[in-house]
């Protein structure tokens, strides 16, 4: 007898499994990943508008030169746009654009575009919306799924305090 949510519930179980083997294992790409060697594809750059009428210009181009920030906070969405929860992020994520426009840049990639496929390969994208946090071109924390600004910001905050008390080189 087949029962109509059995299947997926199998299928969420067994997708834990492997996820979980292939930490266990080492398998798994960690979170404190550096983007030396990492693939090229497009990405989109949320710019701070002053005028009154556009406060978010979208700004079109290669990944790896939009996360190339020196001096600057990288927050990289992971998204897809038949993501009910990604499409959700979207106005948290431009909260935060204009709360830190000196300090943050955020960039959304497209992983459902083929041209991102590499990508989402490379940095272990599972599932989305991902939001990995970019420091000197090293990933330096991630976050999973839907969020609020708020949460966003405590993360920013912690790693703008991590910033702050590195020593210089």
């Amino acid at each position: 007898m087949n029962h109509p949510y059995l299947g997926s519930f199998w299928n969420v179980v067994s997708a834990a499994v492997l996820s979980l083997c292939a930490i266990v294992t080492g398998c798994a790409k960690t979170q404190y990943q550096e983007l030396a060697g990492s693939p090229d594809g497009t990405a989109e750059l949320l710019v701070v508008n002053s005028d009154e009428g556009s406060p978010i210009q979208h700004r079109h181009g290669p990944f790896l030169n939009l996360v190339h920030q020196p001096n600057r906070v990288v927050l990289v969405d992971f998204w897809g746009p038949h993501c009910g929860p990604c499409l959700h992020l979207a106005p948290e994520l431009e909260k935060i654009a204009q709360q830190y426009p000196e300090r943050v840049s955020v960039v959304k990639v497209d992983v459902e575009s083929a041209e991102n496929a590499e990508l989402a390969v490379f940095f272990g994208i599972n599932a989305i919306p991902e939001i990995r946090i970019f420091v000197e071109g090293r990933s330096s924390g991630a976050i999973h799924g839907y969020v609020d600004a708020a949460r966003i910001d405590r993360q920013l905050e912690s790693t703008f305090r991590l910033l702050d008390d590195a020593p210089e080189s």
